[in-house]
């Protein structure tokens, strides 16, 4: 009888032991593949391609989200989206600064417009007023339209028949 409880405990062991190597098992070849995965996400940075980065490191975050490869992935996509919006912010400021000095030139180039339009008509000059004696210059006088020939076919125009 007393091996009974000896024998007990070896079971347990052998179980908690078959369970860890199970796990070590299945968990090594993921570890690996995510490594993979991730190495070339840092890859397709380094040369440029982030968009081919962000879609393997999503795929690291998705697939295997428990291991330090998922978290690494997760820790870099962070990075890349701050610095897309710092790069979107800058962006955005040097286009508020382009808009802040074209509206200061058009406001320099139409102030003369403005006071173009607001000063009052120029009053001839005594000198270029005609003198009392003298005839007034005669005005060319207005050429008239050529009348418009109405039963001219250019300027008729054919009405649709109707038919019943």
């Amino acid at each position: 009888m007393r091996s009974r409880p000896l024998l007990i405990l070896a079971a347990l062991l052998l179980l908690l032991a078959g369970g860890v190597f199970t796990w070590l098992l299945l968990s090594i070849p993921n570890d690996l593949h995510a490594d993979a995965l991730l190495k070339e996400a840092r890859e397709n940075i380094k040369s440029g391609h982030r968009e081919e980065a962000r879609e393997k490191l999503l795929a690291v975050v998705q697939q295997f989200p428990r291991t330090d490869a998922g978290a690494t992935a997760l820790a870099i996509l962070f990075r890349m989206v701050d610095e897309d919006r710092d790069g979107i912010r800058s962006q955005i400021d040097e286009i508020n600064g382009d808009r802040k000095r074209t509206a200061a030139t058009l406001k320099k180039m139409s102030q003369p417009v403005i006071t173009t339009i607001a000063a009052p008509a120029a009053t001839p000059s005594p000198e270029a007023a005609p003198t009392p004696g003298a005839s007034p210059s005669p005005t060319p006088a207005a050429k008239k339209p050529p009348a418009k020939a109405t039963n001219s076919p250019a300027v008729r125009r054919k009405t649709p028949t109707r038919r019943h």
